[in-house]
């Protein structure tokens, strides 16, 4: 089901041209992969659940800013939100998932359809003294790397006095918060002349190049001895 609403205004003769657009689509029977009882014969099932919402508006402006015998410019601008929201996931209230570079995200009701998934940290291990200081030991941190010199400090989200996979959260999402374009073209004398400029805004990205890259994977002397900053 989806819903749009828009209009155009023009002003000064058309000298001065907008449109704005709003809309909401909502999608169900989305086709997942669900869990079976051992008895059917196999693990998973793809069946059609779930559903989602889709809601944004878009903003168009366009203006003649000189139109002589010989000479004209223009500019079109544009603005444009888009929110993504997960409604229903197969009945389940999260879905944590695993990709292929180790990286880690979650799919919760009531948020965008995917976010990171992970540790928030606090700078770096500047030494094994400092570890030593801390009061963690590796009886108490069981994330890998998690003690290490030149690492990050992970925090102790639930602060139980351990880091583990209790401490995980939402640590972002990958859509942008807005995007947006501007354009000038310039018409002289049968010759003409435009540039763009465009954006995109609040889009967070993970790193996952140092599990991807196989060298860096395979070959340990790669990132031995390494700071992170």
């Amino acid at each position: 089901v989806s819903t749009n609403l828009g209009f155009d205004l023009g002003l000064f003769r058309n000298r001065v041209n907008a449109s704005f657009d709003f809309y909401e689509s909502n999608t169900d029977k989305l086709l997942l992969a669900t869990n079976n009882q051992l008895f059917t014969g196999t693990a998973l099932s793809w069946n059609n659940v779930g559903s989602l919402r889709n809601r944004g508006h878009e903003i168009e402006l366009s203006t003649t800013n000189i139109a002589t015998e010989k000479f004209r410019w223009t500019t079109v601008a544009n603005y444009a939100s888009n929110r993504l929201k997960l409604t229903d996931f197969g009945g389940k209230a999260e879905t944590p998932i695993t990709g292929e570079r180790g990286e880690q995200y979650i799919s919760q009701v009531g948020s965008p359809l995917v976010q990171f998934y992970g540790y928030k940290t606090n700078g770096v291990w500047l030494s094994q003294a400092e570890i030593d200081a801390s009061g963690f030991t590796p009886s108490n941190v069981t994330v890998a790397g998690g003690l290490t010199p030149g690492g990050l400090k992970l925090v102790d989200l639930n602060e139980d006095g351990r880091i583990d996979e209790d401490d995980r959260t939402v640590i972002g999402d990958p859509y942008a918060d807005f995007t947006w374009g501007m354009t000038n073209t310039f018409e002289y004398k049968g010759f003409d002349l435009s540039f763009s400029f465009q954006g995109v805004h609040g889009i967070e990205m993970y790193q996952g190049d140092t599990g991807y890259n196989e060298s860096k994977r395979q070959v340990l002397n790669y990132s031995k001895n390494r700071w992170v900053r």
